[in-house]
């Protein structure tokens, strides 16, 4: 599944956006990611701009390769001159914290709070900045969420963190429960789509399971009920279709080809024998 393999690393992705609102908040799915590459060894950083704290990260709190920023206590390191709580998602400081040899992943729990600092467009510019950080000496994956709330589908500002994404998860309430509709582009340039129905365990951990093909929302336009006069025939319909008997039409044969020769009364007729002659 597209969605286990973006978690485990198999599928990779250097940009993964997850949209939500404050009704339906991806953390879950941020836990899932922290924990498969704590699990894997890799360097996680992790940038807190919505709160301060989050009971998730309490199993991995003391691994050496995870670091937890407080970027609304201090985003400046105003207060705390030699303290790491002055990082910020800035890339001229954040490359300083990267280690070579490690896969990199970069957490921020939501981009909407780093606006209070940045312009919209200066976002962008400094999270095009840290992928490109990507190298052979070091790989590099930013994960993070964006609520939805504050903008509409067609703003400009939600197209540009969709561009700038290399896979996308959306998150929606549905009447059987969330469902998550992950898109992702390869490297390639073709583009993977899947959506999955996401529920809780009774420990908190989130499981989900691929919606199958036909349980799928059809966006397209139904031209059947676009009209007012009926374009479909029923069965008994088809049925009575199928004995009309058709019209019989003759079928004309072209002539074929004949010679045809009358004698003329200037013909030269020998009625002599030309075998009279010879003497047998």
């Amino acid at each position: 599944m597209l969605l286990q393999q973006l978690i485990n690393g198999r599928q990779h992705s250097d940009f993964i956006l997850i949209e939500d609102n404050y009704d339906l908040q991806g953390q879950e799915f941020i836990k899932q990611f922290v924990n498969e590459n704590v699990n894997r060894r890799n360097r996680v950083l992790f940038f807190a701009y919505e709160n301060s704290y989050y009971s998730y990260l309490k199993d991995v709190e003391g691994c050496k390769l995870f670091s937890f920023y407080h970027c609304l206590q201090d985003p400046w390191n105003w207060l705390n001159k030699s303290g790491d709580n002055g990082i910020t998602l800035d890339p001229k400081m954040l490359e300083s914290k990267l280690e070579n040899g490690f896969t990199n992943l970069i957490v921020v729990d939501s981009l909407l709070y780093t606006l209070l600092n940045w312009s919209f467009s200066d976002l962008c510019k400094k999270l095009r900045s840290i992928i490109d950080m990507n190298n052979e000496n070091r790989r590099v994956q930013v994960i993070s969420t964006y609520h939805k709330d504050h903008y509409s589908e067609e703003s400009s500002e939600i197209k540009q963190l969709r561009t700038l994404a290399r896979s996308i998860i959306k998150l929606k309430h549905t009447p059987k429960g969330t469902r998550a509709d992950v898109t992702h582009k390869k490297y390639s340039g073709k583009i993977s789509y899947e959506s999955y129905c996401c529920s809780y365990k009774s420990n908190g951990t989130l499981e989900y399971s691929k919606v199958k093909q036909e349980e799928k929302e059809s966006s397209g336009l139904d031209p059947t009920k676009l009209t007012t006069f009926k374009l479909s025939l029923e069965d008994n319909e088809k049925e009575t279709r199928s004995q009309v008997v058709l019209p019989y039409l003759k079928t004309t044969q072209a002539p074929k080809g004949a010679i045809f020769y009358e004698p003329d009364n200037n013909d030269d007729w020998d009625d002599e024998d030309p075998d009279d002659d010879l003497e047998i």
